[in-house]
């Protein structure tokens, strides 16, 4: 808004901020001009959109763009150490069933002496299939995360409780107000005026009374 240098300095005293309950704001400005106090409102949300809403909501989608494509990869090289279990475990009859580890007795037999390095593989695969796992459920869980506050962003409204409104007739200053008090004033001090003088009148009288005798 275009306004004079003076007025700028009214501005601290006019915005009023209040906070009703959790996430729930009450802004208030007052003016002289209902329209001015209308843009002014209107200047403040349009500021905060531009300068605080949009800039959220860009570098959420930033940060979710990029966690996406984090996930895809981490998930690809799940898939691909998953499959590498399998191989492994198919070809070399090892059986998992839960943190025990059995191999077939034909394999023992043909094969005893590769079945250290095999089943030091299989532990080292497991081992990376853990981890990665593990950082694709930590990702997942980040890329909700930005879900939730892009809904929260998403959801800030704004709402003009109540509207400027330009007054049927001037609040100030009233001709027959001020004729009025003025008058009562000036009754009052007539009065006692009045009283003062003829107290002071009475007061020589008796000075000088007592003065002749």
């Amino acid at each position: 808004m275009e306004v004079e240098p003076g007025i700028i300095s009214l501005l601290a005293r006019t915005v009023e901020l209040q906070k009703i309950q959790d996430s729930v704001f009450l802004l208030k400005v007052t003016w002289t001009d209902p329209e001015t106090a209308y843009k002014l409102v209107q200047s403040i949300l349009e500021s905060y959109l531009a300068n605080i809403t949009k800039p959220l909501l860009e570098q959420n989608r930033v940060k979710q763009n990029f966690l996406l494509a984090q996930l895809e990869k981490k998930q690809a090289e799940l898939a691909e150490v998953e499959n590498q279990l399998a191989r492994i475990e198919k070809e070399n009859g090892i059986t998992v069933l839960a943190n025990q580890v059995l191999v077939d007795d034909a394999y023992q037999y043909r094969r005893r002496q590769d079945l250290a390095d095999v089943l030091k593989n299989h532990r080292l695969l497991q081992l990376k299939r853990d981890a990665v796992n593990q950082d694709v459920l930590e990702i997942s869980r980040l890329v909700t995360a930005l879900d939730i506050d892009r809904a929260l962003v998403d959801s800030i409204n704004f709402h003009i409780i109540d509207p400027p409104v330009v007054p049927s007739a001037k609040s100030s200053p009233s001709l027959q107000l001020n004729l009025a008090v003025a008058g009562f004033f000036g009754l009052l001090i007539g009065i006692i005026l009045t009283f003062f003088l003829e107290y002071l009148q009475n007061y020589r009288k008796d000075r000088a009374t007592s003065s002749s005798m």
